[in-house]
């Protein structure tokens, strides 16, 4: 019986640290995608950040089910978001060179 709570709080805890450092994760996207979009269109930059976040939660809660272990999910999502976004910014910035 402790082992399944212990599992339910390790899952509950990895979730939370990831959800706590979703923003310099999501950073990492977010950044690129807006400097790399005309600044006329303000409304379709917002829209596309309000997505990615979604997306970011909406992909942690699928992996957490699909992988099964105590909260791995949260972090094999935050891993993905992480080298996606650090592969944008670093195209972003040989593009300025």
């Amino acid at each position: 019986e402790s082992s399944g709570f212990v599992e339910y709080a390790s899952a509950i805890l990895s979730k939370n640290i990831m959800l706590a450092f979703s923003p310099v994760i999501l950073s990492f996207v977010l950044i690129p995608v807006g400097v790399s979009q005309p600044r006329t269109e303000s409304s379709s930059q917002l829209v596309m950040g309000i997505v990615i976040c979604i997306s970011f939660y909406a992909s942690g809660v699928m992996f957490s089910e699909l992988i099964g272990g105590p909260g791995w999910g949260w972090w094999f999502n935050g891993i993905i978001f992480l080298v996606f976004g650090l592969t944008k910014s670093l195209k972003l910035l040989d593009i300025g060179n």
